[in-house]
């Protein structure tokens, strides 16, 4: 069976049991379900399942649709979004579902698909020890310049344009989430929580401009951060690239630990 959802509400309310027990492997589809609360408009929340299994799909915005569940549903997964038009252009693979899916969705809709990166999901439970004393708080006199460097990092690290104007937007909403070291009165190091649960909360946008590297700013911020999130009782946890030694040894060394891979890709459409 092939469900859509007509609200995030109701993907939420339908599948909460799941979310509960799988609350890291499923936080980007509360996340995204909850922008999309009242209105599907701006992406799709679907479901292919039966009595003893499920595959979850959800996309919002232009962001990457997200699977979660059982990989015997991929051909009616596959099929469900192709009948009813419901498009994506990358996918992020959490359970080792992307090639049964591609290829049953190749087959109905045409295409091809690339890798774009390989990536685990890390977590920790108990902070190693870390000075923290230069971390502050950005305000709404920083934002030009937390959206310029939003520009930098997605080029650096995500080999992706990012236009100024929507980051500087994106900024503005979300100023209270950054946090930064100054370094001749500006920006050195930055980092920002994001996805926030009542169990988890996210840290992402990690970057340290190339001329204070090496001093081990970013882990400072990290770790600021993460201590916050774990006074309040939750879970802090991010993404970090397989390809990317310095970062990940960086958050090993402040007591993150490898929870689960993941995998990205692009998704090249026949239409033009």
């Amino acid at each position: 069976m092939f469900k859509i959802y007509n609200s995030g509400k109701e993907f939420i309310e339908e599948n909460r049991e799941i979310f509960d027990k799988y609350p890291l492997e499923t936080v980007f589809f509360e996340g995204n379900a909850n922008s999309m609360y009242d209105d599907m408009s701006e992406g799709f929340a679907v479901k292919a399942y039966e009595e003893k299994g499920f595959l979850l799909a959800i996309r919002y915005l232009d962001f990457s649709m997200v699977l979660f569940g059982d990989s015997r549903f991929c051909g009616e997964l596959a099929e469900g979004l192709y009948q009813n038009n419901l498009t994506f252009t990358q996918l992020l693979d959490a359970g080792g579902h992307a090639d049964a899916f591609f290829e049953s969705y190749e087959k109905a809709a045409g295409g091809t698909h690339r890798l774009l990166r390989k990536m685990d999901i890390m977590k920790c439970q108990s902070l190693k020890n870390a000075d923290t004393s230069e971390v502050k708080a950005v305000d709404m006199s920083d934002i030009e310049e937390i959206a310029e460097l939003n520009v930098e990092f997605s080029r650096e690290a995500l080999s992706e344009e990012y236009d100024y104007n929507y980051a500087l937007e994106r900024v503005k909403s979300q100023i209270a989430e950054y946090y930064a070291i100054l370094r001749d009165s500006r920006i050195a190091a930055i980092a920002k929580k994001t996805r926030e649960t009542d169990r988890l909360c996210g840290i992402s946008f990690v970057y340290t401009r190339k001329e204070y590297r090496g001093q081990g700013l970013a882990g400072k911020v990290v770790a600021f951060i993460t201590k916050s999130i774990l006074d309040s009782g939750k879970l802090p946890y991010l993404y970090v690239d397989k390809s990317n030694p310095i970062s990940n040894h960086l958050y090993l060394s402040l007591g993150f630990e490898y929870v689960d891979p993941q995998t990205e890709y692009k998704y090249i459409s026949e239409k033009k």
